[in-house]
């Protein structure tokens, strides 16, 4: 199955990760807007970004060159922690639901 949209709707297919390529999968994930699950996943993932701020915030002044650092550094594991959770996600789903849309 393909899904060329970052937004996907189906609410016939029971998953909530979905790779956006069957072949290609390191090409992305992407979420099944149908389900409600996928709403608390988009929570879950953008909440680490919103909260960064306020951490920092409670953490005090710090040196002028430490905070870019930091925060670099932050974006870089959340994006690797990202990438591993969205696509261990679509694996576990498809290993859950396997073969075409159609038998689910």
């Amino acid at each position: 199955m393909k899904c060329s949209t970052l937004i996907y709707i189906n609410p016939d297919d029971p998953r909530v990760f979905v790779y956006r390529h069957a072949k290609y999968k390191w090409m992305g994930v992407t979420l099944n807007f149908a389900r409600g699950r996928s709403y608390v996943e988009l929570a879950l993932i953008l909440l680490p970004i919103l909260l960064w701020p306020l951490v920092l915030k409670l953490k005090g002044p710090r040196l002028p060159t430490a905070l870019p650092m930091t925060t670099l550094t932050f974006l870089l594991l959340y994006f690797v922690w990202l990438c591993i959770y969205c696509f261990r996600g679509a694996a576990k789903d498809l290993a859950k639901y396997p073969g075409p849309l159609s038998k689910r």
